[in-house]
């Protein structure tokens, strides 16, 4: 981040985006896990690596290039990783990318890179991020954590029957105001979530439902 400008908050679609991790320490393999999970097509480059790479690779799932870091590696990805034990290397990374045009990430020297990973919190399809834009990583991991704890998985089921609900309202309502007007009540309808907690799953779907025929 250049001039302590604030960043921009985006989600990305990364399904069958070419992604370069370069290392494959523990770091590399969180960020490889988390890109996984998001359908990314990945390749590894890295003399050495860790038995969670091999399994990935003879499960097809990453390309792994046995070797030391070179500008041509670059070709691999359009997003790139730093994700190396070595600051020069990474800065090499992050030069080298930032020339071809690509978006970096470097995993020890933020301010060299294009973009920060944030701090997640995963509830089926609400997803929740934190970032203190570098300032203080402790910080994001402690109110990450408390996120975490407000927010428990019983949200997964909540978001996911909103979601249903949501799905129908727009297939089955042609008027704009009262399609709002339906989502945004059963978004607020506190017993949905109760019910949820209190294993009455059926009878919360049931609830949101019903809100059709008002």
């Amino acid at each position: 981040m250049e001039g302590g400008m604030p960043y921009y908050a985006v989600m990305l679609d990364m399904t069958d985006k070419h992604c370069l991790i370069v290392g494959a320490g523990a770091v590399s393999e969180r960020k490889t896990q988390q890109l996984l999970n998001c359908g990314a097509k990945i390749t590894v480059v890295s003399p050495t690596t860790t038995e969670r790479f091999e399994h990935w690779l003879e499960s097809r799932q990453i390309t792994i290039r046995r070797k030391r870091y070179s500008a041509d590696d670059l070709q691999a990805g359009m997003i790139v990783f730093a994700c190396t034990n070595d600051k020069a290397v990474n800065s090499q990374i992050c030069a080298d990318a930032k020339q071809k045009g690509l978006w970096v990430n470097a995993a020890d020297q933020f301010e060299q890179g294009d973009f920060i990973v944030p701090a997640q919190v995963l509830r089926g399809k609400l997803h929740m991020a934190v970032s203190t834009a570098g300032a203080s990583p402790a910080l994001t991991k402690r109110v990450a954590a408390e996120i975490q704890e407000r927010y428990g998985i019983e949200y997964e089921a909540y978001t996911h029957l909103l979601h249903e609900f949501r799905e129908t309202v727009l297939l089955q309502v042609t008027d704009a105001k009262r399609r709002q007007k339906l989502l945004k009540k059963a978004a607020e309808d506190h017993r949905l979530l109760d019910w949820i907690r209190a294993d009455r799953r059926e009878e919360a779907r049931k609830l949101c439902f019903s809100f059709l025929q008002d």
